[in-house]
């Protein structure tokens, strides 16, 4: 019997249990969207936070840029610190709810950090247990809370602004955990999104990228740049450009597809890398009248785009190479999966030998002039 009532009796403490009795309510919770991080002219570390503000308050709330506008629903709120965790502890001294990371979409670090270098303060960042790895890192000229405290009139925050810029812009976008592997890299080379800000729209845009060796910001890729390290690492998104051909007549192009291999090479001491490009654009506008219709016209449009695509993919591979020594094409990948033991003894050695890589580029593109109904001029 004794055995009865002790079954019953904790059965019935079971009920005491229920419920979320170790849980934060979320009315708890200060549920951050974006990050900044900047290093302050005393080497210190400023650490800001992009907050939501929920509907019901947001009327009563201000950011720290000065208030709200557009219908944004945020505040941004900043501390200084020694280090990355001292500034958190600072920043969670001025918000009183709990600081939440498990939203963070973004990570906007300023230029004078990522210059000094950043990866002490990333791993202060990764060790956060609700913070994801899987958020998006630029670079953004000047500092990051100068960003993090604009407000904008079609997004709702900063997240969902640079989200959709780089999520139009590049098929894959670099990850806080991806880039955390390219630093350990053997290369130590990559290019991270860089941010700069349009004082007439009111509107921070991807200007082109970051580029990065040893842990540290050493320079900017221009948007052609850019394109043509798209183009090599296999992420160019669908675009439209255009191309001049007789006295500023010419046509606007959609890329409708792409696809690029890289075969690397090694003969003696000779290493080489060549780039085949395939594409196909279709014709959208045209400005050249009834030449468009006929095939040479085509030909012209066509060998126009070839020598663009070559071009941005020459310009950013000499920067590359003979500026800033830095491997941000991802060669090393590419040289390791297809000579794996060679790869063994010369990986030592890489930041001497990636210079001196010999570089083919090769274009295969076809025109299109599909469905395309023009009025003679």
């Amino acid at each position: 019997m004794q055995k009865y009532i002790r079954w019953f009796t904790s059965f019935c403490l079971l009920g005491l249990l229920a419920g979320c009795w170790d849980q934060t309510e979320i009315d708890q919770l200060a549920i951050i969207s974006a990050v900044g991080i900047d290093l302050t002219a005393d080497n210190k570390i400023k650490l800001s936070a992009e907050i939501a503000v929920p509907k019901n308050a947001s009327a009563g709330q201000e950011s720290s840029a000065g208030g709200q506008s557009g219908g944004s629903q945020k505040m941004v709120r900043s501390a200084i610190g020694e280090d990355f965790n001292d500034a958190l502890n600072h920043l969670q001294s001025v918000v009183p709810r709990r600081l939440f990371w498990g939203q963070v979409n973004i990570l906007v670090i300023g230029d004078k950090l990522a210059k000094a270098g950043m990866l002490n303060q990333l791993s202060f960042f990764s060790g956060q247990k609700e913070a994801r790895l899987t958020l998006y890192p630029f670079i953004t000229k000047g500092d990051a809370v100068d960003i993090l405290v604009k407000t904008f009139p079609l997004e709702t925050d900063l997240s969902d602004l640079m989200s959709n810029q780089s999520k139009i812009q590049f098929k894959r976008r670099i990850t806080f955990n991806k880039m955390l592997q390219n630093f350990n890299s053997v290369s130590e080379a990559m290019s991270l999104p860089w941010v700069l800000y349009d004082k007439k729209n009111g509107v921070p845009y991807i200007g082109g990228r970051a580029i990065f060796k040893n842990g540290k910001f050493i320079g900017a890729a221009n948007m052609r740049e850019t394109e043509g390290i798209a183009w090599v690492r296999n992420e160019i998104k669908h675009k439209v450009t255009s191309v001049k051909v007789d006295h500023g007549k010419g046509a606007g192009l959609n890329l409708t597809y792409s696809k690029t291999t890289l075969r690397p090479k090694i003969a003696g001491d000779q290493w080489e890398m060549h780039i085949d490009v395939q594409g196909e654009e279709d014709i959208i506008e045209s400005s050249l009248g009834k030449e468009i219709m006929e095939p040479k016209t085509i030909d012209r449009i066509q060998k126009k785009a070839v020598m663009q695509i070559k071009s941005n993919i020459d310009e950013v591979m000499k920067k590359a190479q003979n500026q800033w020594s830095a491997d941000i094409f991802g060669f090393d990948e590419v040289y390791y999966r297809k000579y794996p033991n060679l790869w063994e003894t010369h990986k030592k050695n890489w930041n001497t030998i990636f210079p001196h890589i010999k570089v083919f580029i090769n274009v295969d593109l076809k025109v299109y002039q599909r469905g395309l109904e023009l009025t003679a001029n």
